[in-house]
């Protein structure tokens, strides 16, 4: 339902796509697979204000990066919250991707002017042996990446830090590993700092 003078709504869609491929030259991704999700929006007015829960599932994804592909294992579940506030600003919250190999969870905000973004991130992998074949080195134990990333939507400075625990790195035995980083500018000119903590 829809009150074109009252701006409010609540609606619910569909959308379905079996096969991805075509979207490649849009998206400059050379991706594969289908697409099935659901959104249910609700809004109170005034227009262009709302509010939508959005599901879906990404099915025998293909990516052309090789560690993308081990941890998405070919299928994606994704939930979200996304809002518009009459500022014209937007937000993702309560993401949520969830392969067979690795769970990402977090938020992102984005200004009015959609321009910056403010966003924070959470990765974890509970068996790393998955990206043996994908890094050409064995991999054990488990991983989490924590981190947030903010500033201009094109260059945004990101910083995270990558614990490993009771693992292996190329059959190096490591109790407990912490990597924090920091990166910017990395569509142009990428640099950053690194500084690991290890424990064997």
């Amino acid at each position: 339902s829809f009150s074109w003078q009252s701006g409010t709504a609540d609606v619910r869609l569909r959308l379905g796509y079996p096969a991805l491929s075509p979207l490649a030259p849009v998206s400059g991704l050379a991706i594969a697979g289908s697409l099935e999700a659901q959104a249910q929006i609700a809004s109170a007015g005034p227009l262009g204000v709302f509010d939508a829960k959005v599901t879906g599932r990404l099915s025998d994804l293909v990516v052309p990066d090789p560690v993308a592909q081990s941890l998405i294992a070919s299928n994606l579940d994704i939930e979200g919250q996304v809002a518009r506030d009459e500022t014209g600003a937007l937000s993702l919250t309560k993401l949520r991707l969830a392969s067979p190999a690795a769970l990402v969870t977090g938020g992102v905000g984005l200004d009015p002017s959609l321009s910056r973004l403010n966003a924070t991130y959470r990765l974890e992998v509970a068996d790393l042996s998955v990206l043996s074949a994908s890094v050409g080195e064995p991999l054990t134990g488990a991983a989490v990446v924590t981190g947030q990333a903010s500033g201009p939507l094109d260059s945004p400075e990101i910083a995270g830090n990558l614990g490993v625990r009771e693992g292996s790195l190329a059959e190096f035995p490591v109790k407990s590993l912490s990597v924090k980083f920091t990166a910017v500018d990395l569509a142009a000119r990428p640099r950053g700092h690194l500084a690991a903590t290890l424990e064997s």
